[in-house]
């Protein structure tokens, strides 16, 4: 049965009502009705409402009820069971929306649902709950549970639990608590969760509620807003009386446009919906006006809604710092870092970010993030569930799943896209990005330096800085990093089935898409399409037709390409072809390193000596010996890299040792593993991928230049290209002047003829005036006897030493040196006549002291 008193209160913006119902009808459809899950449930011949399902799932019914104050509810039921996790009830005391849904606001009791077997007040608002009261622990834990519950609120907003388990009207008091967070209701609700065991098992004997009812005078207020492309659906925070609020002239946009469709909810008369004739422009903010939307209590609301339609694009959410092997901490406690893998992204966007439904990419897994508003300027960390509590003092963090090792140690790619599936950020990190032996470790973030979705690769990111070892949540302690003048330039070209791979020093800045127009070959070959790395350092260039073996072509960009800092450069009439395999002597190993610095690497220099273009993917290097032949076979390169005529290329497998050691500026470097190479003696050889010979050689420590103290880092250069480098008058020491090593580039040594020794000014005068023409003396030398410990001093006509410009330095055979004008001082000298000195002495037992006069103009 259904009872509806109203009773008018004068003094009061409140009416009494009543709800009650004990099945005793035999129907649940009518006085009151019941609406729901309803072929789910009867009334058995008990007159008990009775949950009557097979299988697991959760059922409801609903009745309306607008009960909210100085009221009680009372019901009785039975459970058949011990209640769990999966098996409890829930009972809806009061709900501001027609449904239970997860969006609205209200109270219930939970009758179950955890391990202590409670029957529990909540609070809720959306999918929060906040527990309010709690029954004794274990009260339901048995197999049949028939009780009764009532739950009274008083006008000071004073709730209280009470509990009869004799079903005699006995209630005892379980607690009290003050709240007053909710007054209005549509409906109470009885709602079941169970596996399909427990499919039958609920029963509903009783439900009565008196009370108050909320007189609402307060118009409706927009709770929320859905852009969809040209559609809007606002969510108000009560139901709206469609007959009155469904009218165009009601709403306009931007004092503009109206919209063509209205349409209310049947079901949830929260959600208004709004359609216009063309779609909202992307990223800009528009103004909604609205009047007259009424709420179902004849209140009506006027005002502005400003939204904006988010579309991503790139750059908006940035990959900012990476803390990819934790440990060790670098910090002592209280200041150390969670031992924890993090990624932290970075709004770099002046929009507030909804990330529901971006992924994150590590790998070929994809990581989806669950709702979250990330305000601009503001940092998010992803970091494993387990590990939230550690850092949520340094910023906002979310659990999208990571694993404790999302992140591998040697190197990962990582890709952001937003909810529409557009690529965001992108990077493919490696391990000797750190460009630190020692916090390549463990316990050092990675930081991006410079914030630009245009710029990636190694050049963008550093080892954090910070004593913490990290940044999270916080500015990069590498935040701008080292200004960088030099232009990108083409490290290597490859071959790869039927394109060609332009690898880059440093990441080209992709402020705007490169086109197949803007590339031309010469002899002409169709280009089909273009492919960037995540890193935009590495160009695939796809050919639609093939070029022909033996054919030599040139390619060049139209358009100059820029780094991230600015700087250009145009590369035009770079050489590729199709490799062939190399013939002997087509490659000469030109320079060796066997004997490294402490913690260095050996290298090993190949030189192409034909007109042809080779593949290092298709060549060894080994060890040799007369008996056995080749052994301990390394290949030069695991991925394909052209080798062109008159290039030098010096392989290592340490890189970044032979860049901090010597000059590499202009050199050609290509990571490699290779044979061990003996410190005092050995033997080498360079051979195809038939392994056939190529080019053979041998070294020896003590070929080095005798006068050398010290021969540790010091390369031996080969000197004659004429014949197998087997004995010592093959090799010379390099040069002091060099660093004593030429990795990847023209040796310092070369094998000159000479009868005599020589030492001249050429022109015998200069004029040091910066007017670009002869600002500084060439002083030419050759030394009889080969390479020889030098000494240069400028003198003036009266004999009085000025400068010295080389003292007991090692040097090649022949060379030069350049004299500027200045003293030992720094002062430019005057007009006049000097005299420079050259002294000499080598191992040949050989020495002589030179003179050459110089004419100073001013």
């Amino acid at each position: 049965m259904y009872r509806l008193i109203l009773i008018l209160l004068p003094f009061y913006t409140f009416s009494q009502t009543t709800v009650f119902d004990d099945f005793s009808d035999g129907n649940f459809h009518f006085n009151p009705l019941w609406y729901g899950d309803s072929s789910r449930f009867l009334v058995d011949s008990q007159f008990t409402l009775s949950l009557a399902d097979t299988l697991a799932n959760q059922s409801t019914l609903a009745t309306a009820s607008p009960i909210a104050l100085n009221a009680s509810w009372e019901l009785e039921f039975r459970l058949d069971f011990s209640p769990s996790a999966s098996n409890f009830a829930r009972f809806y005391l009061m709900y501001n929306r027609s449904w239970p849904d997860g969006q609205g606001q209200g109270y219930y009791l939970e009758i179950g649902g955890s391990s202590t077997d409670q029957v529990s007040l909540y609070k809720c608002s959306a999918n929060q709950s906040t527990l309010l009261l709690a029954s004794a622990v274990d009260l339901l834990d048995k197999n049949d549970n028939h009780l009764a519950v009532r739950v009274a609120r008083n006008a000071h907003h004073y709730w209280f639990l009470e509990i009869d388990t004799l079903l005699d009207g006995s209630y005892f008091k379980v607690d009290s608590v003050q709240d007053s967070s909710y007054f209005q209701s549509q409906i109470m609700a009885w709602q079941c969760n169970y596996t399909r065991t427990r499919a039958d098992k609920f029963f509903l004997h009783k439900v009565i509620a008196q009370g108050d009812v909320f007189r609402d005078t307060i118009a409706p207020q927009v709770d929320s807003i859905e852009v969809r492309n040209r559609d809007l659906i606002i969510y108000f925070n009560e139901p709206l009386d469609s007959s009155l609020s469904l009218h165009f002239q009601n709403f306009y946009l931007d004092s503009i446009n109206r919209p063509t469709r209205l349409s209310l909810d049947s079901i949830n008369r929260h959600k208004l919906g709004l359609s216009f004739a063309q779609a909202f422009p992307a990223n800009k903010n528009l103004k909604l006006y609205y009047k007259d939307v009424y709420d179902l209590a004849g209140n009506a609301a006027e005002g502005e809604i400003t939204f904006l339609n988010y579309q991503a694009q790139r750059g908006h959410l940035l990959i900012n710092e990476l803390m990819i092997d934790p440990s060790p901490p670098v910090a002592l406690p209280p200041q150390a870092l969670p031992e924890s893998e993090y990624v932290e992204l970075y709004n770099a966007s002046t929009f507030s970010l909804n990330l529901k439904d971006w992924r994150l990419r590590i790998n070929d897994k994809d990581y989806v993030f669950t709702d979250y508003k990330m305000p601009p300027d503001t940092y998010l960390l992803l970091v494993n569930g387990s590990k939230l509590d550690g850092f949520v003092k340094f910023s906002p963090c979310l659990d999208i799943g990571l694993s404790a090792f999302s992140l591998l140690n040697d190197g990962a790619a990582l890709l952001l896209f937003s909810a529409d599936n557009l690529l965001v950020d992108a990077l493919e990190y490696q391990a000797d990005w750190y460009n630190d032996p020692l916090k390549i470790e463990g316990g050092w973030s990675l930081e991006r330096s410079i914030g630009s979705s245009y710029c990636r690769g190694f050049s963008q990111w550093q080892a954090s800085q910070s004593p913490q070892g990290g940044t999270p949540g916080t500015v990069n302690s590498v935040s701008g990093g080292a200004i960088d003048t030099l232009a990108p330039k083409v490290q290597f070209i490859a071959w790869e089935e039927d394109a060609i791979l332009f690898k880059f020093s440093e990441s080209i800045k992709a402020t705007a898409p490169l086109k197949v127009i803007n590339i031309q070959t010469e002899p002409h070959l169709k280009i089909d399409s273009l492919t960037w790395s995540l890193n935009q350092d590495l160009l695939k260039i796809h050919l639609a037709q093939a070029p022909i073996y033996g054919q030599e072509y040139s390619l060049s960009f139209l358009d100059s390409l820029s780094d991230c800092s600015g700087n250009t450069s145009l590369f035009v009439n770079l050489p590729f072809a199709l490799p062939v395999d190399a013939q002997e002597r087509d490659i000469l190993i030109s320079e060796i390193l066997f004997a490294p610095k402490s913690g260095g690497a050996d290298f090993i220099e190949i030189y192409n000596s034909s007109a042809k273009v080779f593949d290092l993917a298709h060549l060894h290097i080994a060890r040799w010996d007369k008996d056995l032949g080749a052994y301990d076979i390394e290949n030069l390169s695991a991925e394909s890299q052209l080798f062109f005529p008159g290039q030098f290329m010096a392989l290592s497998e340490d890189i970044q040792f032979l860049k901090e050691n010597y000059f590499c500026a202009q050199a050609n470097l290509s990571e490699a593993s290779l044979p061990t190479f003996p410190s005092n003696e050995g033997a080498f050889a360079l051979l195809n991928s038939r392994l056939e010979i190529i080019d053979r050689g041998n070294y020896a420590d003590d070929w080095h230049f005798k006068l050398l103290e010290e021969t540790n880092g010091i390369s031996l250069e080969r000197v004659d290209f004429t014949h197998l480098p087997t004995s010592e008058k093959h090799w010379q020491s390099a040069t002091e002047k060099e660093a004593y090593a030429t990795p990847g580039r023209a040796n310092s040594q070369q094998a000159f003829k000479m009868q005599e020794a020589e030492w001249e000014a050429i022109p015998p005068y200069f004029s040091p005036n910066g007017d670009g023409n002869l600002d500084e003396a060439q002083l030419y030398f050759k030394c009889e006897g080969g390479a020889s410990v030098i000494t240069v001093e400028i003198y003036s006509a009266k004999g009085e030493k000025l400068r010295t410009m080389a003292e007991y330095d090692y040097s090649a055979e022949q060379g030069y040196f350049l004299w500027d004008g200045f003293n030992n001082d720094g002062q430019l000298l005057g007009a006049g006549i000097y005299i420079a000195v050259l002294e000499y002495y080598n191992d040949q037992g050989i020495s002589a002291v030179m003179r050459t006069p110089i004419v100073l103009s001013r």
